[in-house]
C-alpha cells in the first residue's frame, strides 16, 4: 500500500509502495542537510524489517541532493550489507 509523507519545511517527498518482499522508496524534491534524517528513519525503517529482500530507491523526481543525502544513501546501503 502506497504512503507519501510530504514534509512542508522541506520541499521533499517520500513515497513507499511496499509489498511482501520488497519496497519501492520514491523521492521527490530537494534530499539536503535539512531533510536527509527524515530520509534516513524511513529507509532504515523500511530495512529492519525482516522480510523486505529487496529495496528500490526511485530518485528520478528528485531536483537537488548533497553530500548528505548521498551520505544517507551509503549508510543505508552498509546497513543492509551487513544484516545479510
Amino acid at each position: 500500500m502506497p504512503t507519501t509523507k510530504p514534509n512542508p519545511s522541506s520541499d521533499l517527498s517520500i513515497k513507499v509502495i511496499d509489498s511482501d518482499a520488497d519496497a519501492r522508496v520514491f523521492l521527490s524534491g530537494r534530499l539536503s542537510i535539512d531533510t536527509s534524517p527524515e530520509v534516513r528513519d524511513r529507509l532504515l525503517g523500511i530495512l529492519g524489517q525482516k522480510l523486505i529482500s529487496a529495496v528500490t530507491i526511485d530518485m528520478a523526481e528528485l531536483s537537488y541532493m548533497d553530500c548528505s543525502g548521498l551520505a544517507t544513501l551509503v549508510e543505508s546501503l552498509k546497513r543492509r550489507t551487513r544484516s545479510n
